[in-house]
């Protein structure tokens, strides 16, 4: 936990599977997200069988009504309706992911603290001014 709050990798990925996580003691496998929120991890993405279910509930519209007008789709518009690589993920759909995981297949689930940058230059900084306050003292 030290390390996450004072020097957080900027990404970690993990593999989440709710069922497996309570049948060893976690009761709530949405703490884990809660608490990589906490840390800064505020920019998530998922891939897995939840992804996959909301791109297919995101299209499945599309698809009803082009065969209802017997359409011909472009293949821009066909292309452009295949599953991303990666679903966004808010705080808010914690709850929803962890209900709707599949009990043997894992979400992969794509951390990305947001500040990690602004740390590194700030550590990039003070590394310069100690080269500098040394170099001056051995004047």
């Amino acid at each position: 936990g030290r390390l996450m709050a004072t020097r957080p990798p900027p990404i970690v990925v993990i593999e989440l599977r709710p069922a497996l996580m309570r049948s060893k003691g976690w009761a709530e496998p949405e703490s884990l997200l809660r608490k990589m929120w906490a840390w800064g991890y505020t920019d998530i993405s998922h891939s897995g069988p939840v992804c996959d279910l909301r791109w297919n509930n995101v299209t499945s519209l599309h698809h009803r009504r082009s065969e209802r007008k017997k359409m011909a789709i472009a293949s821009a518009v066909e292309t452009a309706l295949k599953q991303p690589t990666w679903c966004k993920l808010g705080e808010d759909m914690f709850g929803m992911l962890v209900e709707r995981s599949h009990p043997k297949l894992p979400e992969s689930i794509l951390f990305h603290h947001l500040s990690r940058p602004a740390l590194l230059e700030k550590e990039r900084m003070a590394r310069l001014v100690a080269l500098e306050l040394a170099a001056l003292s051995r004047k």
